[in-house]
């Protein structure tokens, strides 16, 4: 297969698709559980009984949650489009890339986010269709909206403010990484584009009416499985009660892709707070589970795991689960999953925007590393912290980030009422030259 090609595939269904996502599996740059978020969108428009058609645009290879998540979404799908970056299927254009990089530099949502060809694709395969709306991932995917006229709703979805992550990176003087984004007015100008923004947080809303958008804007975040949120304990894997209690000697579970904001998180909860750890409770383990674990050193204590198959048996053998991010915005996909594992979390303040955690009750939050280690070797020592930190935990997640919940925004902007149809057939794989 040319990797010039286009991959797509096509549901045996013929009723019309009323909603198409546009989506990047790898955003650019790389946002961590890009695929799963999209995924939800798919699956929960799906199980409203309307048909889904969707673009993704992907830059990279797909590992581990992306291949997951796309799979699960495919089959709620009539039509899928996978459109690969020139920069994923080309050395001249990863050259030519990096090249107009050094001399004019790129800016959010120009070609190097949102490639021609992707442009086309989008054109060729859905601009001409009677959509009841197109919802985009990504403001950096904002030139896509003018294919599409009214009545067709146009809503943009965001997991970030990008100019808030701008700014958290250039806090801790890297700003360079993010400096596509640096500039809020032009961030605003992109958004403005849509008749409505799905915002990951309140916090996220906020910021963009600081930024001057005036469209409406609707909160959804980050959405739990159900399964774990349920009655039975169930793991969603079939594996058992989530009240099993932790492995011994105890765990404390750091997951993480390879992105720069994950590395700094790791490296500075290994090197600042897990010593203090270990002189306290000299059993402990550090457990890094994901692709960060490959860009790490071996050391006393720590445990460089990479990718598992099963994320839900790692939760459920943690101790407690720390997510010591220093860079990044939005709300985190990690901190969600922690809560609804109904797991002791240790987290920063960047780790806990976007949620209303009440310190010392919901979570451990500080930026204090002796208050962090203080506060994890006391969830590791003592039985009972540890399970009153668990139980609100797991509290909180119901609360906040129940499906039914946390979609119910998106409902009523496409008016719909909540119900469950059967989901689509799977779709029938195809090739497109």
């Amino acid at each position: 297969m040319s990797m010039r090609q286009n991959l797509v595939f096509t549901s045996e269904r013929r009723r019309p698709s009323e909603v198409l996502v546009i989506a990047p599996l790898h955003p650019f740059p790389a946002r961590s559980g890009s695929a799963v978020r999209i995924a939800q969108y798919v699956r929960h428009i799906g199980e409203q009984g309307l048909g889904v058609d969707l673009a993704v645009l992907s830059d990279g290879p797909s590992l581990g949650r992306d291949v997951e998540a796309a799979q699960a979404a495919i089959r709620f799908c009539h039509r899928v489009v996978v459109v690969r970056h020139p920069i994923a299927s080309s050395a001249v254009a990863r050259f030519s890339y990096r090249a107009w990089g050094r001399l004019a530099g790129f800016r959010l949502g120009d070609w190097l986010h949102c490639p021609p060809r992707l442009s086309r694709a989008v054109r060729r395969h859905f601009a001409f269709r009677p959509y009841r709306a197109v919802i985009v991932s990504g403001v950096h995917l904002a030139r896509l909206s003018s294919l599409f006229r009214s009545p067709t709703l146009r809503i943009l979805e965001t997991q970030d403010v990008w100019y808030d992550r701008y700014q958290s990176y250039a806090a801790l003087g890297r700003a360079a990484e993010l400096g596509n984004f640096a500039d809020p007015r032009r961030e605003a100008r992109l958004v403005e584009r849509f008749h409505a923004v799905l915002a990951i947080s309140a916090r996220d809303a906020a910021i963009f009416r600081e930024l001057g958008v005036r469209c409406p804007i609707h909160v959804v975040p980050f959405a739990a499985d159900a399964q774990l949120l349920g009655t039975d304990g169930a793991d969603g894997e079939g594996n058992g009660s989530l009240e099993a209690e932790p492995a011994r000697p105890p765990r404390i579970l750091f997951v993480g892709t390879e992105t720069s904001s994950n590395l700094d998180a790791i490296r500075f909860f290994r090197h600042r707070v897990f010593p203090a750890v270990r002189r306290q409770a000299p059993t402990c383990r550090l457990r890094v589970v994901g692709l960060s674990a490959h860009h790490l050193e071996p050391g006393p204590g720590v445990e460089l795991v990479g990718w598992v198959d099963h994320l839900a048996s790692e939760y459920r053998a943690a101790a407690a689960v720390v997510v010591p991010l220093r860079m990044g915005s939005g709300l985190k996909t990690k901190v969600v999953e922690a809560l609804a594992h109904g797991k002791a979390l240790l987290t920063t303040l960047v780790g806990a925007q976007g949620i209303d955690l009440q310190p010392g009750r919901d979570a451990v939050v500080s930026d204090d590393p002796a208050v962090l280690a203080r506060e994890a070797v006391r969830i590791l020592t003592d039985d009972a912290a540890r399970l009153a930190y668990e139980a609100n935990a797991r509290a909180l997640a119901s609360q906040l980030f129940d499906p039914e919940v946390a979609f119910r925004p998106l409902r009523e902007l496409l008016g719909l009422e909540p119900r469950v149809a059967p989901p689509a057939p799977r779709a029938v794989g195809a090739l497109l030259v």
